[in-house]
């Protein structure tokens, strides 16, 4: 199955190149529930807004007990809550959603025969990590910014093999 051709409105892209963070911020150590952001009506958007706070609250909890965890840093943070908001946009299902101990955010996909995988992590830099594996016969891994919506689509396009 290949991916639709759908392009964003130009709108959409100045949106999620400009869109100014600040407000998700209450201090300079806690951060907003992500959920406040935007008004977004997916069915599992709300849901993957609600793991994002419970896995922020998980670092917390690990960064207070243990010294060699990298907190998350907040713009990881904001990133892959613009990431969810564009796999939403195309219609890929949701991830499970963790923390990585190097300060990353995870998304997972588990084919359903359970023989694939696939991942992105987001670091607060504004790139996304992604990799995959739909066994022996398709991979996929690379970097890119999180607004290159062309290489984006190409893994996308792996997900909705999953």
């Amino acid at each position: 199955m290949a991916i639709p051709n759908v392009s964003l409105p130009t709108s959409y892209r100045q949106d999620l190149q400009t869109q100014d963070y600040r407000s998700l911020r209450v201090s300079d150590d806690t951060m907003l529930n992500p959920s406040s952001v935007a008004d977004l009506d997916s069915s599992w958007l709300t849901e993957a807004k609600q793991q994002l706070q419970e896995v922020y609250q998980e670092v917390m909890e690990a960064c207070a007990l243990e010294s060699e965890i990298d907190p998350v840093p907040d713009p990881a943070y904001r990133d892959a809550f613009w990431l969810l908001k564009i796999l939403d946009y195309y219609n890929v299902r949701m991830p499970d959603i963790g923390w990585l101990m190097d300060g990353g955010i995870d998304f997972e996909w588990r084919s359903k025969d359970s023989k694939g995988i696939a991942t992105m992590s987001i670091y607060g830099d504004s790139q996304v990590v992604y990799g995959g594996s739909l066994g022996s016969t398709r991979r996929v891994k690379g970097t890119c910014a999180l607004s290159n919506l062309r290489s984006l689509t190409v893994f996308f396009a792996m997900l909705y093999h999953f």
